[in-house]
C-alpha cells in the first residue's frame, strides 16, 4: 500500500444524490467440485444494492447473505463521459474476484425424460 496526498484539482467531491448514496454491485461464488469428471467451477450470483447508506453497510449485507459463498463488492461509477451511459465502471470495495471457471446457476439445465 502506498499512501500520498493528492492535488485538491484531481478529484471531485459528490455533488447529487445518486453520487452520495452510490450503487454496489454485489457478487456470491459458490464453488463446485464434480468428483465425477475431476472438474471445478464456481457458480456465479450478482445482485445490484441501492440506497446503502455507505459501503459498510452494504458489506455487512453481503456478509449476511453469503451462507458460505465467497463474496465480493463493488462500487459502481458511471462515467460523465462515456459512449456506453449504461456500462458501470466497477471498483472493488470488499472481497476477491477468485480464479477459476465462473458459470450461473441458470447456465446448467437438466434433461428429462
Amino acid at each position: 500500500m502506498h499512501v500520498i496526498r493528492p492535488d485538491i484539482e484531481a478529484f471531485r467531491l459528490p455533488n447529487d444524490e445518486k453520487e452520495k448514496l452510490p450503487d454496489y454491485m454485489v457478487f456470491f461464488w459458490r464453488e463446485v467440485e464434480e468428483q465425477e469428471f475431476d472438474w471445478k467451477y464456481l457458480i456465479q450470483d450478482y445482485v445490484v444494492v441501492e440506497g446503502a447508506e455507505d459501503a459498510c453497510e452494504v458489506i455487512s449485507w453481503a456478509k449476511d447473505q453469503a451462507k458460505g459463498r465467497i463474496i465480493a463488492v463493488y462500487l459502481m461509477a458511471y462515467p460523465k463521459v462515456s459512449r456506453e451511459p449504461s456500462v458501470a465502471q466497477l471498483s472493488r470495495v470488499y472481497g476477491d474476484y477468485p480464479e477459476g471457471e465462473k458459470h450461473r446457476e441458470d447456465d446448467f439445465f437438466e434433461f428429462t425424460v
